[in-house]
């Protein structure tokens, strides 16, 4: 299992992020680089719509995890973007299903979708080449 940290984008926010995991704020783990992230929610359609929309930059150490109510097919574009991002969709039990690595921002008004043509319920968004230099692949179970 390949822990990380989620954190409320919201501070007074508390929210379920799935089997058995209660946020009352954060909770921590490391990746099987042995590094933390740290990932803001997005667990409303506001959150959602807007992700990492106009952020002119991404720390390697920080994301966005997308926490869904129920398991769908959930694409992704890069609409506002500034910055290129892994995306890491997993499904109920956290695992991860598809990567889209160094996935480039749009730079018009059309853009492209992205992600599987399979039923996921959480997406995390990274840094573009973090998912890589931590070690994450398909198969891997994510904890938080």
């Amino acid at each position: 299992m390949a822990p990380i940290m989620a954190c409320s984008s919201t501070a007074s926010s508390s929210r379920a992020a799935g089997p058995g995991a209660a946020l009352p704020g954060c909770d921590a783990g490391d990746t099987p680089s042995g590094e933390t992230i740290q990932a803001e929610l997005a667990a409303t359609a506001a959150e959602r719509a807007r992700g990492l929309m106009f952020r002119p930059v991404l720390d390697a150490a920080k994301g966005m995890l997308f926490l869904f109510d129920t398991s769908n097919i959930y694409l992704f574009w890069m609409l506002n973007t500034l910055v290129p991002l892994d995306i890491l969709w997993m499904n109920e039990d956290r695992e991860v299903q598809f990567i889209s690595a160094d996935t480039p921002p749009c730079q018009t008004q059309v853009c492209p979708t992205y992600g599987p043509n399979i039923a996921s319920r959480y997406v995390l968004e990274l840094a573009a080449g973090e998912a890589q230099r931590r070690g994450l692949a398909e198969g891997d179970v994510l904890q938080w």
